[in-house]
C-alpha cells in the first residue's frame, strides 16, 4: 500500500524544505517525508514508501503538508489480500570445537546464515514467540527458561545437548531486511572424548514469520 500526495504550490513564491506527514490509521505510526522545495506554481506527486497493514478493514487516514492547514482526511480501505503471510525456515547447527568450553564461558559466533525478507515485508508479531525450560547441568531441580520474541520460532532436535543452551535471539537489520538467528551456548567444562556431559552443540531450525504486500 503506497500513499500518493499530489501537491500544487498555488502561491507566488518558492517554498523551502518542508515535511509531508502521513498517518495510515489511528493505531499506526506516523510516516514522514522531507521535501527539498516546491517552486511557485509547481506541481509535484510524492509517493510514500510501502506500508504494510497488519489487518484488513477501513482506516481513517490523515495527510498533512508542512504542518499547516493544508491537509487531507479520508478513509483507506484495505482488502483481506493486502498482506500475504509468509513463513521462512532455516536449518541451524553449531558445536563448540575441540574439548568444549570451560565453565562461565559462552559462545555464539557459529556463522549462522540469515533469512532475507522480501521488499517492504515486516516481521509478523502476531505469530511465533515461545519458550522452553532447561535443567541445570549439575542439578535437575534447578531450571532456567530460554525464550524468544514474537515473529520467530526456534526448534531443536535430538542432536542438541539441551543443557548447554544459554539463550536464543534474532538480529533484524531493517535496512537490508535480513534476520540472523543467534544461539548462545554455555561452557560446561572440558568434556574430553569419553565424558557424558557434552559436547556443547545444537541442531534445529529457525523460523521467521512476516507480512508482505501482494
Amino acid at each position: 500500500m503506497r500513499a500518493v500526495v499530489d501537491m500544487v504550490n498555488q502561491g507566488g513564491s518558492d517554498i523551502a524544505r518542508f515535511v509531508v506527514r502521513w498517518t495510515p490509521g489511528p493505531n499506526d505510526p506516523v510516516q514522514d517525508l522531507s521535501i527539498d522545495s516546491l517552486g511557485a506554481g509547481e506541481r509535484m506527486k510524492v509517493t510514500f514508501p510501502g506500508y504494510v497493514y497488519k489487518t484488513a478493514g477501513s482506516f481513517q487516514t490523515d495527510i498533512v503538508v508542512g504542518g499547516g492547514s493544508d491537509s487531507w482526511h479520508g478513509v483507506v480501505s484495505v482488502t483481506p489480500y493486502a498482506n500475504t503471510p509468509r513463513q521462512q525456515e532455516l536449518s541451524i547447527k553449531g558445536q563448540w570445537p575441540d574439548g568444549g568450553g570451560e565453565r562461565e564461558q559462552t559462545k555464539s559466533d557459529f556463522n549462522l546464515q540469515a533469512i532475507e525478507l522480501g521488499a517492504d515485508c515486516e516481521i509478523d508479531t502476531s505469530r511465533g514467540g515461545g519458550s522452553f525450560e532447561v535443567s541445570d547441568i549439575n542439578d535437575d531441580n534447578l531450571k532456567y527458561t530460554i525464550a524468544w520474541p514474537p515473529g520467530y520460532v526456534f526448534g531443536f532436535g535430538g542432536n542438541t545437548f539441551w543443557r548447554s543452551l544459554s539463550s536464543v535471539s534474532a538480529n533484524y537489520d531493517a535496512q537490508t531486511r535480513r534476520v540472523t538467528p543467534v544461539v548462545t551456548l554455555k561452557g560446561l567444562g572440558g568434556h574430553g572424548w569419553f565424558a557424558t556431559r557434552g559436547p556443547e552443540r545444537f541442531d534445529g531450525t529457525f523460523t521467521v514469520y512476516s507480512m508482505c504486500p501482494q
